[in-house]
């Protein structure tokens, strides 16, 4: 998602009819907890200026389920919700949500009596085919004592939609883990500036960690080149993932391997012995929503342990498995 600066913010209000909004990149196609197509559509804009990210939600819904509440009361009811992460430190997380009727709640991290300073600003507003929603959130408020911090910021936007017949529907701009919980919600990027917006709009970011134990084999390792098995952690919302190996930092020079598995663990076709190997893995997650790559990593093939199988000449790029 690309938000653009504006000279002229957005009055929060609830009508989403402000000039900001009509060069503004619009998403929808947002997922239930199956991952599958919600009941009610849900289309989000953004933009932003020296001092704020503004945000205008447009709500289908047949029938609201709300009332006035005092701040951070949550109940089960309508509601939208935005989380940012504005530093890249996963975990660091600015919750900012409203309710149908206007009651807001925010928190930071697991802080839900967390108050935002300088504080926040949303309204809603009832409509013939549901409810509409603006906020301004101030860069001071996530942390961003320079303005916009540079590079991507990751963004969860989350909608609770209640009914009193049915069960209420979660759904998210991003797709959900394959448990089927708001919280396995990858984040998707957000943008600054230019950007081609259908590139932008499908990038998410994994929970990568750094914990070494998670990964095989370890940074620096010598490895048999027979019995080698990789393995990394466990992403909730991929479908698959993409594993690169190489005898070239680069990726693109000397041997490459690269295969798709469906499992954070992998056994390779033997690799040529006495060799540095570089790997590095992605996600591609429900929906076609596609990560970066994770840091790149390494280990030596051991000259004893067989005679592994040559997969391919140098220079050359094996067939993707």
């Amino acid at each position: 998602m690309v938000s653009r600066a504006v000279e002229s913010p957005p009055i929060i209000d609830a009508h989403l009819d402000d000039s900001a909004w009509q060069t503004s990149d619009v998403a929808g196609e947002f997922v239930n907890l199956q991952n599958e197509n919600p009941q009610a559509m849900t289309v989000w804009v953004v933009c932003h200026d020296t001092r704020s990210l503004y945000l205008g939600v447009l709500c289908r819904d047949g029938e609201l389920v709300t009332e006035m509440r005092e701040r951070d009361q949550t109940a089960s009811e309508d509601w939208m919700e935005v989380q940012v992460v504005a530093d890249g430190r996963l975990g660091n997380d600015y919750r900012f949500r409203v309710n149908a009727a206007g009651s807001r709640m925010d928190a930071r991290q697991k802080d839900e009596f967390w108050n935002a300073s300088p504080d926040w600003e949303a309204a809603t507003r009832e409509t013939e085919t549901g409810w509409t929603v603006e906020m301004a959130i101030p860069f001071l408020a996530v942390g961003a004592f320079g303005g916009i911090i540079p590079g991507a910021w990751f963004v969860r936007v989350l909608r609770s939609d209640t009914s009193r017949d049915e069960a209420t529907e979660m759904s998210s701009w991003t797709p959900f883990g394959r448990r089927g919980q708001l919280d396995t919600s990858v984040y998707g990027l957000l943008h600054f500036g230019s950007r081609n917006p259908k590139m932008a709009r499908r990038s998410v970011r994994m929970l990568e960690t750094d914990r070494p134990h998670f990964f095989r084999p370890g940074n620096g390792a010598t490895v048999d080149p027979v019995s080698l098995t990789m393995a990394w952690p466990n992403e909730p919302a991929a479908s698959v993932y993409e594993l690169q190996l190489s005898d070239s930092p680069r990726f693109s020079e000397g041997l490459t391997v690269s295969y798709t598995i469906d499992t954070p663990t992998c056994a390779p076709t033997p690799l040529p012995a006495g060799r540095q190997w570089y790997w590095r893995y992605r996600m591609r997650a429900y929906g076609g929503w596609v990560s970066g790559y994770s840091k790149i990593r390494t280990f030596l093939t051991s000259k004893s342990g067989g005679q592994p199988i040559q997969v391919a000449q140098p220079g050359d790029t094996a067939p993707t498995h």
